[in-house]
């Protein structure tokens, strides 16, 4: 998305100094709130706990920290106090949806640093007519909100407190406490999203000194970065391509495969197992009839529930030069731990039965798993056989 604009230096800055009573009578400063925020920005404190901390001042059972570009995708979205299985039914029920969401209406609304709650937003029939209430924010005890507009350059942002009575009996406290942090929180959040841009860049520039090349992904499927060496697989021969601004794979078997491997690096139970190695077939060319194939790796990138707001969550790598071995060539072509011994051999020139001697079997067993090898790489002779096994490695 580009984030190059700075607002102010509030990282620094001492903006909000108001101390503010919160609904249990105990004094809340703001500044501990700000600086709560601030740490989180630099991955000193947790970004769940900077919310909590604002839950706790305003007594809100849920506080939503939330970010859409500017074609309405998620850019950044923290939650407090809300289960996935509450996550999921606010994406269902449209939460991101202004036309469905009153709440998501403040953020693509204008210029605002003024809070507002429920009661300015719509009239109780309105409320009553839109099933997100019925459905999700009733249950969550999040029936009411308070919530007040970011300033973030390229970015729709909110932060919103929300619990189960009305914020607007209550003296205007948690309006006073909203009004004095958000400027603060503005700066704060625009910084941690530039740090998280240059941490991506790190990230690429390493992958790439490992002789990758690399593809970055956010969430969604949209590309974050790619470094050059990974541009032909987006082009019109490659074997990926952009469908509603979403990353997939232009053959169906493919784009199976690469999406279950992206959605279990997204899963945080498995996103710390290896990466998982998907066969991308290209467009069918008159060399094979199925396209030629390549071996990338979809793995998580390392991150932390705290620090800078980084957009990729999936890397798609995979080696400028490919190294010949049974392990690919078993990946590329779903061949036999035997059938992938064979193909090395083939591949060095050796024939049958030197084969046979080396792998201490009968001629007739090599003779069967070339057959295997013919079917497997769509060859009929072992010239073409040769060809394609030296065009993988």
């Amino acid at each position: 998305m580009g984030y190059v604009a700075r607002c102010g230096d509030p990282l620094g800055s001492d903006t909000a100094t108001l101390r503010i009573g919160c609904l249990r009578g105990d004094a809340m400063d703001d500044t501990d709130i700000v600086d709560r925020f601030r740490r989180a920005a630099f991955g000193m404190d947790d970004w769940h706990g900077a919310l909590g901390t604002l839950a706790d001042a305003t007594q809100a059972s849920v506080v939503h920290l939330s970010g859409l570009d500017p074609n309405g995708a998620v850019a950044f979205n923290m939650i407090r106090g809300a289960t996935p299985d509450m996550f999921d039914v606010f994406v269902a029920e449209g939460g991101f949806d202004g036309a469905r969401n009153p709440r998501t209406r403040v953020a693509t609304g204008g210029t605002m640093l003024r809070t507002v709650v429920d009661e300015e937003l719509m009239t109780e029939r309105e409320r009553r007519a839109l099933p997100i209430f019925d459905n999700l924010f009733e249950r969550a005890g999040a029936s009411r909100s308070a919530l007040t507009r970011l300033d973030i350059p390229g970015v729709h942002a909110t932060v919103a407190v929300m619990r189960a009575r009305s914020f607007a009996d209550c003296g205007g406290r948690e309006r006073r406490l909203l009004d004095a942090i958000a400027p603060a929180l503005s700066g704060i959040v625009t910084q941690a999203i530039q740090l998280g841009n240059r941490q991506d860049h790190v990230m690429q520039s390493t992958a790439e000194s490992l002789e990758r090349s690399v593809l970055l992904l956010d969430g969604m499927r949209r590309i974050v970065l790619t470094s050059q060496s990974a541009d032909h697989w987006l082009g019109r021969d490659g074997p990926l391509t952009v469908r509603t601004g979403q990353v997939r794979a232009r053959d169906a078997a493919s784009e199976a495969a690469f999406a279950t491997a992206i959605a279990a690096v997204l899963d945080p139970d498995q996103s710390l197992y290896p990466g998982r190695k998907v066969v991308l077939r290209s467009p069918p060319t008159t060399d094979l009839r199925d396209g030629a194939r390549m071996v990338v790796t979809v793995s998580a990138v390392p991150r932390s529930p705290s620090g800078p707001l980084g957009r990729a969550r999936v890397m798609v790598s995979g080696r400028t030069k490919t190294v010949a071995s049974a392990e690919l060539y078993a990946t590329m072509f779903d061949l036999t731990p035997a059938e992938a011994q064979v193909a090395v051999l083939v591949a060095q020139g050796h024939h049958p039965a030197a084969i046979a001697m080396a792998r201490h079997c009968s001629v007739l067993t090599v003779r069967t798993q070339i057959k295997a090898l013919f079917d497997k790489t769509d060859t009929n002779r072992q010239g073409a056989l040769v060809a394609c096994l030296h065009a993988v490695g």
